[in-house]
């Protein structure tokens, strides 16, 4: 009986340790979750890939190269990602760039595997029509 309650024991102190490595993966990759959730769930790319298509794709592109410039400019040291060591702004180009480009895949990957939209997005219902009272004048 002392076996047993040993490794009852066991599996309950291994059990509260993969807990803790899972709070701690999922702390350390809250804002990459939260990131892809959002342009994954909460972006309409419905509405959004019109305006990528004219040419957004350029503001986006400028938009990570000035994003690039100012982390470039605040810390000027080389950027480490995944064990990929990246130098000066190269390196923080290539970063906000991908950045940026997961952002449009989650967009293409919305519009290409999920079934459709959530529900949220659904089309509003045209409210209904007003209808006149008569004896108001």
């Amino acid at each position: 009986m002392a076996e047993l309650l040993e490794k009852l024991q066991s599996v309950g102190v291994s059990a509260a340790e993969l807990g803790a490595l899972v709070v701690a993966l999922a702390v350390n990759w809250a804002p990459v979750i939260a990131w892809i959730g959002w342009w994954l769930f909460l972006v309409d790319w419905r509405s959004v890939w019109p305006a990528v298509l004219r040419g957004g794709w350029a503001a986006l592109a400028l938009l990570a190269a000035g994003g690039a410039l100012v982390w470039n400019a605040s810390n000027p040291g080389p950027v480490e990602i995944v064990g990929w060591v990246g130098e000066g702004y190269l390196g923080k180009l290539w970063v906000s760039l991908a950045v940026a480009f997961s952002a449009v895949f989650c967009g293409l990957i919305q519009r290409l595997v999920l079934p459709g939209p959530p529900r949220f997005w659904a089309e509003e219902a045209a409210p209904a029509a007003v209808q006149p009272q008569h004896g108001q004048h």
